[in-house]
């Protein structure tokens, strides 16, 4: 959701009327697109700030899933980013205001 977050405001940001998101993630594809449940509430406040970008966009937002097998760079990249914060032991996600602390940490 933070990746999907990052790039609509930065698109946004750069103007743009459109955008097409691709990941490799089921989880977040199918609650933007695929209507599936938001069972958490963490996940239920990223899925309305991703909401509220969405509509920053006259033309339009379209989410795609693709196979992790044709997602690797990302993959590395996230795969780093995770590695690097496993060493924390409490991490906060923080976007201008919007600010979710890890499930399970107060």
């Amino acid at each position: 959701y933070m990746a999907v977050l990052h790039a609509l405001r930065t698109a946004a940001d750069h103007r743009a009327t459109e955008a097409h998101l691709r990941s490799d993630s089921r989880c977040v594809i199918g609650q933007l697109a695929g209507g599936w449940k938001v069972n958490y509430e963490h996940l239920r406040l990223l899925h309305a700030a991703v909401q509220e970008q969405v509509d920053r966009f006259p033309e339009g937002v379209t989410f795609e899933r693709i196979p992790r097998t044709e997602n690797q760079e990302a993959d590395k990249l996230a795969k780093a980013g995770r590695d690097a914060s496993e060493s924390a032991k409490r991490f906060v996600w923080e976007m201008g205001d919007l600010q979710i602390l890890r499930p399970g940490m107060r």
